[in-house]
């Protein structure tokens, strides 16, 4: 994922979120995780409108940038994991009974859930259950 050149360390996910990333990035985090405009404009706490109105290089908010990195970083780590980002979009999407039998990717509007799926993908890069 073309995103996670920004995020390399914890202090670069600050950075960059203190600035803002551009529309640019947001959309192609948006392409890559093979999400609709309404459902990631939900998981950012934004309008799908609000998206689209936004000039090419216009910056977002910190706090929409850094929701936007952390779900670019878990896909990141979703596609390293499964080796593919399609299986990983699959896995994301289909309900799972140890997750309480909802999809995974419902964890995404949260930082405590992107912190769960990323546990979860640890796990999972362990040996542990899907």
């Amino acid at each position: 994922m073309n995103a996670i050149k920004y995020i390399k360390s914890e202090r670069s996910l600050i950075e960059y979120s203190r600035k803002g990333i551009e529309k640019t990035l947001l959309m192609d985090i948006l392409s890559q995780a093979n999400l609709s405009l309404n459902e990631f404009a939900s998981y950012l706490h934004i309008s799908s409108r609000m998206i689209q109105k936004k000039g090419q290089h216009e910056k977002f908010s910190p706090a929409v940038s850094e929701r936007a990195l952390y779900i670019a970083r878990l896909y990141s780590r979703g596609e390293t994991i499964f080796g593919d980002l399609k299986k990983f979009s699959e896995w994301m999407n289909t309900e799972n009974p140890s997750m309480g039998g909802v999809r995974p990717k419902s964890f995404l509007d949260t930082y405590s859930g992107i912190q769960l799926l990323m546990n979860k993908l640890n796990g999972i890069a362990h040996g542990f259950p899907a």
